[in-house]
């Protein structure tokens, strides 16, 4: 049975893709790595200067575009919808920018450390809310969803490949316009490890409370 959308789930989404857009914030004012969900848009920001945001939007819609793609006839129209999330997640990103841009840059390899674990820590918080609320799912996970069913593969094992593809091709694109791995650094494979890791523990500390808040909710719509 298709889940009613209701209040509490509506803004537990909105609230995760907030909470992570400033984990990633966070990760790239640390300047030790981005997490893999940004490193493409990242990677548009060093080179081209295009702001976060609209280089996460670029990125997301390309991801929907790709789906299309990928399924030809079998495309449903309600995938369109997730260019909604790519829009909402890119205006949360530049609004996260700004907030972080409202404190100085990390100096101290200590103090960049800080930013890291801010970064898995509230990103972390900001998925497993997103992850629960189960109302729309982002393009770069529509599009992991679409090549786990083609290929017959767990969703999981595709996850791993499309965040180790969006890292080389973050890191690649760095390397060949400004020469560094820019996007990439010892903070994507901290952010990468710890970021599941986070999720783990707000489910098993909250996931019983947030199902509770969602059941008491009342729903937005009639099922018939």
């Amino acid at each position: 049975m298709r889940e009613k959308l209701k209040p509490t789930r509506l803004i537990a989404y909105v609230a995760g893709l907030l909470l992570l857009a400033l984990g990633i914030a966070a990760s790239v004012r640390s300047n030790l790595g981005s997490s893999p969900v940004a490193s493409v848009p990242y990677m548009f920001n060093l080179v081209t200067g295009l702001e976060m945001g609209l280089a996460t939007i670029i990125w997301q819609s390309f991801l929907v575009l790709l789906q299309f793609i990928i399924l030809r006839k079998e495309f449903k129209p309600w995938i369109l919808l997730q260019l909604i999330t790519g829009f909402l997640f890119g205006y949360c990103n530049t609004f996260a920018g700004w907030i972080f841009s409202l404190f100085p840059a990390p100096q101290s390899i200590v103090m960049r450390g800080v930013f890291t674990c801010i970064g898995f820590v509230v990103g972390g918080f900001g998925v497993w809310l997103y992850s629960s609320s189960q109302v729309l799912n982002m393009p770069s996970e529509g599009i992991v969803a679409v090549i786990a069913e083609k290929l017959n593969k767990p969703f999981h094992i595709i996850k791993i490949y499309h965040d180790v593809i969006s890292v080389i091709i973050g890191a690649s694109g760095c390397l060949i316009f400004i020469h560094s791995f820019g996007s990439v650094g010892i903070g994507t494979v901290v952010i990468s490890i710890m970021l599941g890791t986070m999720v783990g523990i707000y489910s098993r500390a909250c996931g019983d409370k947030l199902k509770a808040i969602f059941e008491k909710d009342k729903s937005l719509v009639k099922e018939k």
